[in-house]
């Protein structure tokens, strides 16, 4: 838990709320006792709710009569469907004027009656709820039940309404259908006598078998003559071979086809060559043996080509014949397709008039039907929704709800009270804490002194070190004392220069506490006063009017002489010296830096008390010849662009190492310290704003302020 209380968003949140408490206090209140008003100004309200359970069926079967005419009549496609269907049913005007007849509501309107019925489904089931807030709970009870009771009468009349215009609808579907049966079959048989035929649709097949029969002797002479002229190319070719070309198709002929002739004359053919061959090994080419069986062999040779030519004009004749024969089909198909496409414009309108008479037949079959299966009374009995649960009259208001309203305002009471506190501390200039700080410059301050109430002392605040160094502002200046003691980084620094950015931010209680807190700690510590105009930290030691640091820079005087013991151990005084308005100023870099050099020499840690940075030049110098310069800004006072400012200034005269302290911090209880407080006067011949603007009367006069204590 404390880890939790430690996180920075929640302390910003809890510093802002305690910072504006009153604020968001005097916003807490307000917006409970607007909750409270508004709860309980309003009129008590009283509902009552009767359900109702809808009698669905998925498929349109409450209509008997769905199949007749799909365009006319169809069911609800889903049960949302239907349920927002009845839903709007229940608030309809019919509904609502049949409860304000029933009820004698005359100074009711349907629309304004419909606007306080709510009609809501109850999910996963088929009920739904009617309820009705008013006044007078017994009045409510009676609206809601009257409103179920109201929609199932509406309903009833609506089926019976329905019912009769489906009975009406199919009598004069039934009529009209009975004249268009006997129309249709007047026209079928006019127009079979005036073509001459009782019976097209047997003239048409006739003609269609026609043409099939055609078709097939088509394709089978074009086939034949396809192969004809096959045949005859091939015979061509080997006869424009000569002599030798006839005797290769005359074998070829006689090899396809078995030819008679051609086998007897190869045969023989075959015999006179043996023969020859025989006579040749005998007797010469010129012998007359030779000769006679040579010119057999010759003769067979003629005849064989004689019947080759002879088969090649064949098959050119049969390939003509064949051509013939498929011109002469081509015509015949022509004649019958011409035929059928003159008659189709006939069969067409016969077929489309069969048509229109066997569908006018069909359609009155259909209606006399469905005609003879209506009954009235079991679709009447049959319930589209059916009351559940009555409205009783309820015991308590519906509204206003008191607990949630409280519950509400309390909620917005405290979200709106820290977001007012957090708005405002947002839209807040001022730095109030170590986040500001970081989020302006980039660091963390080196300590945070909190904000306490101390009782009145009889001590000077910048003394309290020596007098109540067990205070809790105490230890917050031990802190302060160890961070420039001990702190790894300022191990080693010897010069520091306190300073701030206007009077009254508690620089000079700190410089001057811090100081004697270092010399109990047992440092030898130099506390300069270098606020030559103001001189706070020398009229609280009661050093005002000795001579001091001014003197020294001015070579009147050296700082062995001028310094003084204090009453805390370890601790030497430097008091301001002599300074007088107008005269040259005393600060001069070379004599800063001799003068320094001689008290590093002495000292452990010497602390400069400033004046303010932006005010008096002074410290401008100061900053640039110590070894780190101690910004003190007053928490909720100091400006974000000032402190830019300020760090700016630092850097564009080579003073880089400098730290912040942020004084008089609102920290809540519990996480840090509890509040203190303390201040003191502080004033110049004439001031200066956090800008640089001019304090209008604020001249001087000599006078010094004491320290505020509390």
């Amino acid at each position: 838990m404390g880890d939790f209380l430690r996180l920075p968003v929640l302390r910003q949140t809890i510093a802002a709320v305690r910072r504006y408490r009153t604020l968001s206090l005097a916003f807490f209140l307000a917006v409970l006792a607007g909750t409270l008003f508004y709860t309980f100004r309003q009129v008590p309200l009283f509902k009552a709710a009767s359900v109702v359970e809808l009698r669905w069926n998925p498929y349109g079967q409450h209509f008997p009569f769905r199949d007749v005419s799909a365009q006319e009549f169809t069911g609800y496609w889903s049960f949302d469907e239907f349920r927002n269907t009845q839903m709007e049913v229940i608030k309809s005007r019919s509904v609502m004027q049949r409860v304000i007849d029933i009820l004698g509501m005359q100074d009711e309107t349907p629309e304004t009656l419909a606007t306080r019925v709510s009609v809501v489904p109850i999910p996963d089931s088929r009920l739904i709820q009617i309820s009705i807030v008013g006044v007078d709970p017994a009045r409510v009870a009676d609206l809601s039940n009257t409103v179920a009771q109201a929609y199932m009468d509406v309903g009833v009349e609506n089926r019976v309404k329905w019912i009769q215009q489906v009975v009406d609808w199919l009598r004069e579907r039934i009529e009209g259908t009975q004249e268009g049966i006997g129309r249709a079959e007047r026209e079928l048989f006019e127009f079979q006598q005036q073509n001459s035929s009782i019976n097209l649709e047997k003239d048409k097949a006739y003609i269609e078998d026609e043409l099939d029969a055609l078709h097939r002797q088509f394709v089978d002479i074009s086939t034949r003559r396809l192969k004809l002229e096959g045949r005859h190319a091939e015979m061509q070719r080997l006869a424009s071979a000569g002599p030798s070309g006839l005797e290769r198709l005359a074998m070829a002929i006689e090899s396809e086809s078995g030819n008679q002739a051609i086998s007897l004359a190869r045969s023989r053919l075959t015999e006179l060559e043996a023969i020859k061959a025989e006579l040749g090994a005998t007797f010469g080419s010129t012998h007359p043996k030779m000769v006679a069986v040579q010119n057999q062999i010759d003769a067979l040779r003629r005849e064989m080509r004689r019947i080759a030519q002879e088969m090649v004009d064949s098959t050119e004749t049969q390939m003509e014949l064949a051509r013939s024969e498929e011109r002469s089909l081509l015509a015949a198909i022509d004649a019958k397709v011409s035929k059928a496409l003159s008659e189709s414009k006939v069969w067409i309108e016969y077929k489309d008039l069969v048509e229109q008479a066997a569908g006018r037949r069909q359609f009155y079959d259909l209606l006399l039907e469905r005609f003879k299966e209506v009954d009235i009374t079991r679709d009447l009995n049959r319930e589209q929704a059916v009351v559940i649960e009555q409205a009783i009259p309820p015991l308590y208001p519906f509204r206003p709800n008191i607990k949630l309203n409280l519950a509400v305002g309390l909620f917005l009471a405290l979200c709106g009270a820290i977001g007012v506190a957090l708005l405002w501390n947002a839209l807040q200039q001022t730095v109030q804490n170590g986040e500001d700080v970081e989020a302006t410059t980039g660091l963390r301050p080196l300590v945070e002194l909190p904000y306490m109430q101390m009782e009145q002392t009889d001590y000077p605040m910048e003394q309290m070190m020596m007098h109540d160094p067990e205070s809790p502002l105490a230890e917050a200046f031990r802190i302060v004392r160890n961070h420039i003691l001990f702190a790894p980084q300022r191990r080693g620094t010897r010069v520091l220069l306190f300073t701030g950015a206007h009077p009254l931010e508690g620089k000079t209680t700190v410089v001057n506490n811090v100081a004697i807190a270092a010399a109990q700690a047992g440092r030898r510590v130099l506390l300069a006063d270098c606020d030559f105009r103001k001189q706070s930290t020398s009229r609280v030691w009661g050093l005002e009017h000795e001579y001091g640091f001014s003197d020294v820079l001015k070579g009147n005087a050296r700082w062995t002489d001028v310094v003084h013991e204090s009453p805390a151990p370890n601790l030497t005084l430097l008091a301001a010296g002599n300074f007088e308005l107008g005269s040259v100023e005393p600060l001069q870099k070379d004599a800063l830096e001799r003068v320094l050099t001689g008290l590093r020499q002495e000292y452990d840690l010497i602390l400069m008390d400033g004046s303010p940075l932006p005010i008096v030049a002074d410290s401008l110098l100061l900053s640039a010849v110590a070894d780190e310069t101690i910004l003190i800004f007053e928490a909720g006072r100091i400006y974000k662009k000032n402190i830019r400012e300020m760090a700016a200034t630092l850097e564009r005269i080579g003073q880089e190492s400098f730290e912040i302290v942020l004084n008089k911090v609102t920290i809540p209880s519990g996480i840090g310290f509890d509040h203190y407080g303390y201040g003191y006067g502080y004033g110049y011949g004439y001031g200066y704003g956090l800008g640089g603007d001019k304090l209008v009367g604020d001249e001087p006069d000599g006078s010094d302020t004491e320290a505020l204590r509390g």
